[in-house]
């Protein structure tokens, strides 16, 4: 917005300099720096308000005369008089000279606070990015490509400072970090389905507490350990904490059960061949099961043998014919058609965890994983105080041997399945910590009062503006704009204001949206998704030991197979589909070859 100055000048309405005009086909611009408003503080802020609630109590009639109101809220005579007969405080009378106007301000603000609450809040570098878009897109259909007629000195260091000063509801912070697939995939409405298929399974089967069981894996790093509070010497100047570095990865299986056991842990290490000296000097308890892999990742075969050696074997003699019900996330391993063969075959239940929530719904990984990993580094930092560059495989199962026992505590396990709402049964706590969703109610139909001016309808300060109200108002504006007889009063004068400080709003949302809506189209451009068929067959659902899943998956996978460059064209029928009976009968044989 500019405005015409004395002498030819035109001035930017927010201090952006001015432009002379030296002849009709030349004028040069120049960027004298304006005087910023001083800083807003928090008690200045905090006097204005006691102003503002002293002479809404003066006109509600509360008080007799405006030093009785002063004195009541602690302010100055003089000001309150002054505020009441109109005059601004002193920030609003330097508004023009500040980089934002207000509400322009208040869209920025808001715009945070939808970050925030999406799970992505800015970063200060960003927040003033946005503000410098804000700015810069007022010079729109001004500017072009052969001159600028209008330019910005660079907004400051402090002005982000500045700002979260001027609005206390923000703040800097440093943040925790979560994977952006938790946030979007944590909602109220797919953690309530889990919590109704979960109670649904349990009382349709008549599932005992002793029965139910969450397994899943976790990994560690030989040589890397968590990062904790150390004491050092503070006149040297070192901070650092030497560690022999990630060499290794190495994953465990474990399982525990709602009534505080914990099943043996499968262990899969890195390599070939798995060599008897790494369990002959720990004294590794019988009943663990050890096992190697290329990556020390675990496989479809891991999770077949575990699901088969441990698992089976020891809950089979503990529910003594009763329906068991397994707990686990969608890893790929997990759901593979030997695992739920296996399982509808042995009267056990799968209940698969909602996709990037077992943060808040698994029990291992509320309860136990994060008190294991605190204990492994306090037992590996034995051997890294020692100066060893390298840490032996039977060091670290040393340590695990340790440690984990003080980590499976019946305390933690009984805390990771109150924790996750499953005993004792109670999905609020997990669901109050999601936000609720927006109720989609139709508004109430009700008739429009009277007043002596549409200006003076109460609607017009609600938020959002009631349409009705604010449609009135716009139809009087415009009257009286075509119509000098009718006076242009003091509630009309309010009601302009009013549409100015909304338009301004909605051309700051509107640069905002335009700003993230040309990020999106860059990004959308030069991205491909792909999905895997399994995980699409397997989405939104959580009981999965059925036939009918069985052989759903069973169809996808031989759709998923790649097909070869050269195949040879025949006409023969295709086979048929194979009955669920071919499947449940079908030998583990064949997948092992496979």
């Amino acid at each position: 917005m500019r405005e015409l100055g004395s002498q030819g000048t035109i001035r930017d309405r927010w201090g952006s300099g001015t432009i002379k005009f030296r002849s009709p086909s030349k004028f040069s611009f120049s960027s004298s720096p304006t005087r910023m408003t001083r800083p807003k503080n928090v008690q200045s802020v905090e006097y204005n308000g006691r102003i503002d609630d002293a002479l809404e109590a003066y006109k509600s009639g509360n008080y007799k005369s405006y030093r009785a109101a002063a004195r009541a809220f602690d302010v100055s005579k003089t000001t309150l008089m002054e505020r009441a007969k109109g005059r601004i405080t002193r920030n609003l009378a330097h508004e023009d000279q500040q980089i934002l106007s207000a509400e322009e301000e208040i869209e920025l603000a808001q715009w945070i606070t939808r970050l925030t609450l999406c799970g992505y809040p800015p970063k200060p570098y960003t927040v003033k990015e946005m503000a410098e878009t804000i700015r810069t897109r007022r010079t729109l259909g001004i500017n072009d490509l052969s001159a600028a007629f209008v330019n910005y000195n660079k907004i400051g260091e402090q002005w982000v400072s500045r700002f979260l000063t001027r609005h206390p509801e923000l703040s800097a912070v440093m943040p925790e970090q979560i994977d952006a697939a938790r946030v979007k995939e944590t909602s109220y409405a797919v953690l309530n389905k889990w919590f109704v298929d979960v109670e649904s399974i349990i009382r349709d089967y008549n599932i005992q507490p002793r029965d139910i069981y969450n397994m899943d894996e976790t990994g560690y790093s030989i040589g890397s350990i968590k990062a904790t509070r150390v004491i050092i010497d503070k006149t040297k100047n070192i901070r650092y904490s030497a560690i022999p570095g990630r060499q290794e990865w190495v994953s465990v299986i474990e399982s525990i059960s709602m009534d505080g056991i914990a099943l043996p842990p499968f262990i899969i290490f890195k390599g070939k061949t798995l060599t008897g000296k790494w369990l002959a000097e720990t004294n590794a308890p019988l009943d663990w099961i050890f096992s190697v892999n290329s990556r020390g990742w675990t496989s479809d075969a891991h999770m077949k043998k575990w699901l088969t050696q441990t698992f089976e074997p020891i809950t089979r003699d503990r529910a003594n014919g009763r329906t068991r019900l397994l707990i686990f996330d969608g890893h790929g391993s997990h759901t593979t058609t030997d695992v739920i063969r296996h399982c509808i075959l042995n009267n056990i239940q799968l209940a698969l965890l909602p996709p990037h929530t077992s943060h808040k719904t698994q029990p291992l990984d509320v309860g136990v994983f994060s008190s294991m990993k605190s204990h492994m580094t306090r037992e590996c930092d034995r051997f890294f105080r020692t100066q060893l560059p390298r840490i032996e495989k039977a060091e670290w199962l040393t340590a695990f041997i340790k440690a984990r026992p003080l980590a499976f505590t019946a305390k933690n396990i009984a805390s990771g399945w109150s924790g996750t709402g499953l005993r004792p049964f109670n999905p609020r706590i997990v669901l109050s910590q999601v936000p609720l969703p927006l109720p989609v109610e139709s508004p109430p139909l009700r008739s429009t009062p009277e007043f002596e001016s549409p200006f003076l309808n109460p609607d017009l300060t609600s938020s959002p503006i009631d349409t009705p109200a604010q449609t009135l108002a716009n139809t009087e504006i415009k009257q009286r704009a075509h119509d000098r007889s009718i006076p242009f009063d003091t509630p009309a004068r309010t009601h302009v204001v009013r549409l100015v400080r909304t338009l301004n709003r909605s051309f700051a949302r509107n640069r905002i949206q335009g700003q993230e809506l040309s990020e999106l189209r860059e990004i959308h451009t030069t991205r491909k998704c792909r999905q895997s068929g399994k995980y699409n067959i397997l989405r939104g659902e959580t009981i999965i030991a059925t036939p009918d899943m069985l052989q759903r998956l069973e169809k996808g996978k031989v759709d998923s197979k790649p097909k070869s460059k050269r195949q040879k064209v025949t006409h023969s029928p295709p086979p048929p589909a194979p009955s669920i009976e071919n499947l449940l009968d079908s030998s583990d044989s064949d997948s092992e070859e496979q």
